[in-house]
């Protein structure tokens, strides 16, 4: 149960909040975010490039994310970008190979995505010999939106996780900022 009420109650809000949540997806972090105002505005605008102009692959994003969301035991992150995950092609394999300690996966490069992810949360960064793995198989610019990725997504995370945001009902269906 969340730990303060959600900013947004269709029943008791305003006419403007109803109309600013009208934009929104109907999910309870934006419910819960809402009560941060600009905060909210600002987070939204930085996820819309993580979607929609990195080079960094699909598959990569939401690998590094899932380890993210399992890292922080963020199970509604788990949930919506396992879903996520799903439609742009990770297989259930790789999914649940992410969600464990070590990661059961097979390719060099999501294992080493793995190993980088991880450090750069439990250390603040990845350590030579795993910078310079990674970076043998990713161009710098993708090495840098993974680095954005993977904060934002510790952002998203403990966000979730003290605010003890409450799973989606079941029939929300999150959408990246490209699907919007």
């Amino acid at each position: 149960m969340a730990r303060v009420p959600y900013y947004y109650e269709p029943e008791t809000a305003s006419e403007a909040d109803k109309e600013r949540y009208s934009k929104l997806q109907p999910m309870n972090i934006m419910r819960m975010m809402m009560h941060a105002g600009p905060m909210l505005d600002a987070f939204l605008a930085f996820s819309v490039p993580l979607f929609s102009t990195t080079e960094l692959s699909p598959v990569l994003r939401q690998l590094a994310i899932l380890r993210v969301a399992y890292k922080a035991n963020t199970a509604y992150t788990q949930h919506h970008h396992s879903r996520i995950a799903r439609a742009v092609g990770v297989t259930e394999e790789q999914i649940a190979a992410v969600f464990t300690d070590p990661p059961r996966l097979t390719s060099d490069i999501e294992k080493r995505l793995i190993a980088f992810t991880d450090e750069v949360i439990l250390k603040a960064k990845p350590s030579d010999a795993t910078f310079e793995a990674l970076a043998a198989m990713l161009p710098v610019r993708q090495l840098q939106e993974l680095v954005f990725v993977i904060g934002y997504y510790m952002m998203a995370t403990r966000f979730l996780n003290t605010f003890e945001v409450d799973m989606d009902p079941n029939e929300v269906v999150v959408k990246t900022p490209t699907e919007s």
